[in-house]
């Protein structure tokens, strides 16, 4: 049977492009997609969503988070461009390339490991698609994150969630890539040294789908509640905080779409503001375009956004669709239209109150016209035209500059 299983594997791997989808995720951990027409220009290692590699456009998964599909996307332009592309998950560290690889493009810094095992490493273009801050950045913001809360909640355990690997190879890693394509704006851009920046292109993320986006009329609801929003990492995305702020003050209420129940952690230090207490709704975790999300949002005027380090937020990104009043971090990558929206200027308990009774103080007039103006540059900037649009141009640069569309 290992005599078989040796002669049969590197046959199969050879031909894996022919099995079906499924068979080669499960089998392999890595999915081939050929072009469908054309010369074949050269082969692109694609490290990020292997879940979705090959899936057709209108797959219900494609309806969650935009990830996925902004990875089968990336797939369909090199392929369109007469690349061969092998996907692997952006989690998977043990895949060792076994192709002559034109580019190698990763969204971690996984890239240096995969670039380090290929034969001539000096002749790979190198693409690191940053999704976070400034790894070292990132890594640091979570962790003073939980420094401040257990200042407020003496002798409180919280494990972290949402580090980044590798932060000792970000200064190589930097020196090594060629090109950065990045989510973010300035305030993101510039969580990377200075001298890093002629590598970086930023484009835009796109949001998850809508089945309902507010009209005018709907902006602000006679209910005008709440919503924290976001997926993982409860004490990254300050829900901490906003627990602690909204709890003093059952005036206002707080729904709290995400995965905080999943944290056991979180849940021993949060359980009577997320579950007990009157004025906050815990409703789990939602998918965007439910029935139930969209009730929820029917009902709410205002999001709140203290989160510690991001790139450019899917989930904000999404809400600001939607059609709610941002009260944001600038650390969720979000360049407000002047005069519409807020900042927290602080992720501090005090100032969330502060800045959330401020918001409170508006007029429906008010609230209306500069939540529609956020709204229409939320649905414009973060299209997936615009997406497909950015990224597309900068894999055009790419392959121009390296002489690979020959």
């Amino acid at each position: 049977m290992r005599k078989l299983k040796k002669i049969l594997g590197p046959f199969l791997y050879r031909h894996r492009h022919r099995l079906p989808l499924r068979w080669q995720r499960r089998y392999f951990k890595c999915v081939t997609l050929k072009p469908k027409r054309g010369p074949i220009r050269g082969r692109v290692l694609l490290s990020y969503a292997l879940t979705s590699a090959g899936l057709p456009s209108d797959h219900p998964m494609f309806a969650y988070h935009t990830g996925p599909w902004e990875s089968n996307q990336i797939i369909r332009m090199f392929n369109r461009r007469g690349f061969i592309v092998d996907c692997i998950h952006y989690t998977n560290r043990s895949f060792v390339p076994r192709e002559n690889y034109d580019i190698i493009f990763a969204c971690t810094a996984e890239l240096y490991r995969l670039v380090a095992a290929m034969p001539r490493p000096e002749k790979v273009v190198k693409i690191w698609h940053s999704v976070v801050s400034a790894i070292d950045y990132n890594n640091a913001a979570e962790i003073n994150r939980i420094k401040e809360l257990q200042k407020r909640r003496p002798g409180a355990l919280y494990f972290p969630k949402r580090q980044e690997p590798h932060e000792r190879l970000f200064e190589p890693l930097m020196e090594l890539v060629d090109y950065c394509v990045l989510f973010g704006n300035d305030y993101i851009q510039n969580t990377f040294p200075a001298a890093f920046h002629p590598k970086i292109t930023r484009i835009t993320v796109s949001g998850s789908p809508l089945s309902y986006v507010k009209p005018a009329a709907a902006l602000v609801p006679p209910e005008k509640e709440w919503l924290w929003f976001f997926g993982n990492g409860a004490v990254r995305k300050g829900l901490d905080l906003a627990l602690e702020a909204f709890a003093k003050h059952p005036e206002w209420r707080l729904n709290v779409i995400g995965l905080a129940a999943e944290e056991p952690d979180f849940v021993r230090l949060y359980r009577r503001e997320l579950f007990e207490t009157a004025n906050i709704k815990y409703h789990g975790y939602l998918n965007p375009g439910s029935e139930k999300f969209n009730a929820i949002l029917k009902r709410c005027f205002a999001y709140i956004a203290p989160s510690a380090t991001e790139s450019i937020s899917t989930a904000v990104v999404t809400i600001l669709q939607a059609g709610l009043y941002p009260l944001l971090s600038y650390d969720t990558g979000i360049t407000l239209p002047l005069g519409a929206g807020m900042y927290l200027e602080e992720l501090t308990v005090a100032e969330i109150e502060k800045q959330v009774a401020a918001v409170q103080a508006k007029s429906d007039t008010a609230l209306a016209a500069e939540t529609g103006q956020v709204q229409a540059l939320a649905l414009k900037e973060f299209s997936r035209e615009n997406f497909l649009k950015g990224m597309g141009d900068f894999i055009d640069r790419v392959l121009k500059e390296n002489n690979l569309l020959q």
